[in-house]
């Protein structure tokens, strides 16, 4: 396997609390090493295979500095196994002992769509913050949100910040007609992620896309964060690949761009396993509005035979059971082998929106649907009227109104498309 080149502008290695250093130095030399190949060094413990892995984490306070560990503060240990040392920082001997308001949440499942949600409000002498984090996991679609309000001063026991993962790990058997199991080639994951990352004041927003082979260590994907309202966000992907469809403006980045796993050697017919995870986190660190909001999906595979040569027609059998093709995940009615088109998944756009919504999806086949509105503790809040009949692409409009016509406040919710065969989940954040 060749090694990953990076191309863009060079990502800074984040410390998750405010003023002084982590417990977990870094010295310039790993600081190179780190940016250039993303590799953290280690294996990736404790995911099962097939399996759905969330993270939410929000935290605002001041670490009293009596008990012992209550004075060094280091990246969550779910968290640092598989992206390294970014986002928050939580005080070693635990946020409870030392006084910190807030919490993180884990879950894991092998079915999904697995989501959750953490908020907090908080206010001290000093300062006050209010976060929210939250994120939704399925085979080969990820989303997460971390947003962070801080106005306060700076100490170096201020713990302020809210951070958000997900992870799917799979395993995956490729086959092709004339290819004999047995035999070598590769193939690489092709995803399309959407979104952006911004900061009003001094603060850090960032986004990880990483991945795992087997029980390798991490290679980065795509990576952004920014430092500061003034700074230009740093943006980076192995080979400079789908950069270009992000804006950079000081203090923020947004757009959409399809990012490349490097080459993955395989042997046909042999099982292996692909982790695949997206981080997202905010902390301010004075007085200012924090956001790292981002999707990204499995849109394309491509797979070549032992000679090089680009293997057209091939079969991926998943230890989840889900379908995939050359156009990555199997969408609403897609033909597996990617005759039908491109990827179509549940979109909403504007997201976030403060009045309206719309969301799209495409029926690649006639076929009945049903779409449907849920709040963060899983209640329903609205139907939209979406029954299918033929093959088209549908738009539905949705004013952030209950079913009895009752607005309804701001906060994050889901959008559940149905069909007989199975459902896809969008989050949208409604922001009055």
């Amino acid at each position: 396997m060749r090694m990953p080149v990076f191309a863009g502008v060079k990502p800074d290695l984040v410390g998750g609390r405010q003023g002084g250093p982590q417990s977990r130095s870094t010295s310039p030399a790993a600081r190179i090493g780190i940016a250039m190949l993303a590799t953290l060094g280690c294996a990736t413990p404790g995911f099962a295979t097939p399996s759905l892995d969330t993270f939410v984490l929000t935290v605002g306070g001041v670490s009293v500095p009596g008990p012992p560990g209550c004075t060094s503060f280091v990246t969550p240990a779910s968290l640092s196994d598989f992206f390294g040392d970014y986002g928050v920082g939580v005080p070693v001997g635990g946020l409870d002992v030392c006084g910190v308001p807030g919490g993180f949440d884990e879950l894991t499942s092998p079915t999904g769509p697995l989501s959750d949600e953490r908020s907090l409000d908080n206010s001290w002498i000093g300062g006050t913050f209010g976060g929210t984090s939250s994120v939704v996991a399925n085979y080969g679609r990820l989303d997460a949100q971390a947003q962070s309000d801080y106005a306060g001063d700076t100490s170096s026991l201020t713990v302020t910040g809210a951070e958000a993962f997900a992870i799917a790990a799979d395993g995956f058997t490729v086959t092709a007609p004339g290819i004999a199991d047995g035999l070598s080639g590769t193939v690489v994951f092709r995803t399309t992620v959407t979104g952006g990352l911004s900061t009003s004041g001094p603060g850090l927003a960032g986004l990880r896309l990483d991945y795992h082979v087997n029980a390798g260590a991490a290679v980065s994907m795509l990576r952004s964060s920014v430092s500061g309202a003034a700074s230009l966000p740093s943006l980076a992907s192995i080979g400079g690949v789908g950069l270009a469809g992000f804006t950079r403006t000081p203090g923020v980045l947004s757009g959409s761009g399809e990012v490349a796993t490097a080459p993955i050697p395989i042997v046909f017919g042999t099982r292996f396993e692909y982790r695949h995870g997206l981080l997202a986190y905010a902390v301010p660190t004075l007085t200012a509005s924090v956001q790292s909001d981002f999707a990204a999906a499995i849109t394309a595979i491509e797979v070549k035979g032992p000679g090089g040569q680009t293997v057209a027609d091939f079969a991926i059998t998943s230890d989840s059971g889900t379908v995939y093709g050359q156009g990555g995940v199997v969408a609403v009615g897609d033909d597996p082998d990617g005759e039908d088109g491109g990827l179509m998944r549940l979109a909403a756009y504007p997201n976030p929106a403060g009045t309206e919504v719309n969301l799209s999806f495409s029926l690649k086949r006639a076929m009945s649907t049903s779409l449907d509105i849920y709040d963060t503790a899983g209640r329903r809040v609205k139907h939209l009227e979406a029954a299918g009949a033929g093959a088209t692409d549908r738009a539905v409009a949705w004013d952030f109104r209950s079913d009895q016509g009752l607005p309804l406040p701001s906060g994050v919710y889901f959008a559940r498309l149905s069909w007989q065969e199975g459902s896809e989940t969008t989050r949208l954040t409604l922001l009055r």
